[in-house]
């Protein structure tokens, strides 16, 4: 019989040694969980699954989560049963239900008026923002009226946004009406300036459903209220034109059109007309003008001034034609009748001023000005216009001056000042006026200037033209996203980017054409643009398809080298899929490995980058 401490000691080490497998077993199947589960968590990442979350229990794998789709939860499921045996698989995993549609016809109208707001229509449970609206009102208060029928029917798509945008818009215009749906944004306004209508119609551009705008300009309140026309052998011109409603604007540049004229002149539509019938005996006048031959009419509020040619004032039923005009006139406007003599001045014209602004902003002013005191007020309104340091005058002094020369001077300067570039011409009986402007108002501003100053006396000539380049507003805004990808064609047009055959290295002539493309994309920083890359149809797809991935991403690197803002920017490759050219000849396959520029979106033209290429013969070299 074994001693007690012998059958005790046994008893201990048996039961160390199975703590010992138990805890070691134990080990074991937490490291084979573990593996499992990273591997699973491993294959659902680089696949894109999300959603889908493992819990391993010993040999079996749950596997959980909302699947987007029956489709996308059979995916998991496979996923997973490429790294685990799918008898030990268990799915649990839910399938969200499709989101419900509706065939309600959801629609907000908001109708702003100053500080009264009425909204009405049928809307979304809590799908209308709150109208962040800026009042101009002393107490700060709008006087708001919610007419609003709500509905529990779920948002429609688009519905948050649209909406959204038309608050921005109410925020905006003082005097709106807007009209929302999920499928239509409707906008008609008034805004206060012109840099708010442009504003708000760039950010209508982004609206996700069809829009239409029609934001208006207040119209200005003119005084004096002034139309003049001119004609001479050079046809017919409206000088400056205001009309008091679009029917008289219509009238006016019909009568003008009918005479001789050969530009649509731009007739501001304004207030402060001196008489309902205004455009009527506007009208009226150049009929008159255009019967009786050369010479000008000028109607400033409710006085109407001819200059006629020898011409016109000896017309052979002059006195008939005038009788008639005289007595269809209304008696509150006043009737003035003055004859040129032959060209104007005579020699007096021999007396000529000239005011020149060239494209780098200097100014020379050279011709007669009359007494020392006339030089030094020309001289100083000249620099206080353009500046000292780009002023270079040229002015001699004169007896035989008109009185009123030194004003017209000064006119001329004025005139000069209103322009970007060009020239000012002054003679006694003259001024021609000459260049470039990016107001589009320019023209009219002048003409208002110099008839008000100097009535029907003083003729003038325009040959004033508006570029967008020079318009300070346009310029503000920066470039459009279209205008972005333009000037980057214009570049690839003339020099590609270029990589080194068989190679994912753009070239140092390459490189140089990335340079110029970086320093548009500084101005493009928030146009959001796709870089992609694409090859020919020799070699594996496959391999193309990495290629083209790689060549979008170098020049993407390159881009972000030289500190572009790369944020709005992405590459992608797409292989050969899509083909611009005939893959059997080799031009056909070097057209087609490029690299092109475009909106995100896919809107813009495409701007192609060609490589040189022309070795198809490499395998990955698609």
């Amino acid at each position: 019989m074994r001693p007690v401490y012998q059958t005790s000691l046994y008893a201990l080490t048996l039961a160390a040694a199975a703590v010992g497998a138990y805890f070691l077993a134990e080990k074991a199947t937490e490291e084979l969980e573990a593996r499992t589960g990273s591997a699973i968590r491993g294959a659902l990442s680089k696949n894109d699954i999300g959603w889908a979350w493992v819990e391993i229990d010993g040999m079996l794998a749950r596997l959980h989560g909302p699947a987007p789709d029956e489709a996308a939860r059979f995916r998991a499921l496979a996923i997973a049963g490429e790294v685990l045996n799918p008898l030990n698989l268990r799915d649990e995993m839910t399938v969200e239900l499709p989101r419900a549609t509706t065939d309600t016809a959801f629609r907000l109208e908001i109708l702003r008026n100053g500080d009264s707001i009425l909204v009405h229509g049928l809307a979304p449970e809590d799908g209308i923002p709150e109208l962040a609206v800026r009042s101009s009102s002393e107490d700060g208060e709008i006087e708001l009226l919610d007419l609003v029928a709500r509905s529990s029917d779920p948002l429609p798509p688009n519905w948050e946004e649209t909406v959204a945008l038309a608050s921005e818009v109410v925020a905006a215009l003082e005097t709106v009406r807007v009209i929302a749906t999920p499928e239509h944004l409707e906008v008609d306004g008034i805004a206060p300036d012109r840099i708010t209508a442009l504003g708000l119609e760039q950010r209508l551009g982004s609206a996700p459903v069809p829009t239409d705008i029609a934001i208006m300009l207040p119209r200005p309140v003119l005084s004096p209220f002034m139309t003049r026309f001119t004609l001479d052998e050079a046809g017919g011109r409206l000088e400056t034109c205001a009309a008091e409603s679009e029917i008289g604007l219509t009238k006016i540049q019909a009568a003008a059109k009918v005479a001789g004229s050969t530009e649509d002149t731009a007739c501001t539509i304004a207030l402060g007309a001196p008489d309902p019938a205004w455009s009527d005996t506007v009208t009226r006048a150049i009929n008159l003008l255009d019967i009786l031959g050369h010479g000008t009419v000028t109607l400033s509020d409710l006085s109407i001034s001819f200059n006629l040619s020898p011409e016109a004032a000896g017309h052979t039923d002059y006195d008939l034609y005038m009788s008639d005009f005289e007595e269809a006139l209304p008696e509150i406007y006043e009737l003035s009748v003055s004859r040129r003599d032959g060209d104007g001045a005579g020699g007096a014209d021999d007396l000529r001023l000239t005011a020149t602004r060239s494209p780098e902003g200097l100014v020379h002013i050279r011709g007669p000005v009359g007494p020392l005191d006339s030089r030094t007020i020309v001289e100083t309104l000249a620099q206080a216009r353009f500046g000292a340091d780009h002023l270079h005058t040229s002015l001699k002094p004169a007896t035989a001056l008109p009185g009123d020369w030194p004003v017209q001077v000064m006119a001329a300067v004025d005139a000069l000042a209103a322009l970007d570039t060009g020239a000012v011409t002054l003679t006694p009986s003259m001024i021609t006026v000459r260049g470039s402007t990016g107001n589009p108002d320019t023209e009219e501003a002048i003409a208002r200037g110099l008839t008000e100053t100097f009535g029907a006396d003083l003729a003038y000539s325009f040959d004033i033209e508006y570029k967008e380049a020079l318009d300070p507003l346009i310029i503000a805004q920066g470039p459009t996203p279209e205008d972005c990808v333009a000037q980057i064609n214009g570049v690839l047009e003339e020099n590609d980017v270029s990589f080194a055959p068989g190679s994912v290295e753009i070239d140092a002539a390459g490189l140089d054409t990335v340079g110029t493309i970086a320093n548009i994309l500084r101005d493009c920083a928030e146009v959001a643009m796709e870089i992609e890359g694409h090859t020919d149809s020799q070699g594996r797809k496959e391999m193309n398809q990495s290629l083209s991935q790689a060549r979008a991403d170098a020049v993407l690197n390159a881009l972000m080298a030289r500190r572009v803002l790369t944020g709005n920017l992405t590459a992608a490759g797409y292989g050969e899929t899509q083909p611009i050219a005939d893959n059997s000849t080799a031009e056909g396959r070097e057209a087609n490995r490029r690299i092109r520029f475009s909106l995100a979106d896919n809107s813009a033209a495409e701007i192609e980058v060609s490589d040189d290429n022309t070795t198809a013969e490499a395998e990955n070299d698609g």
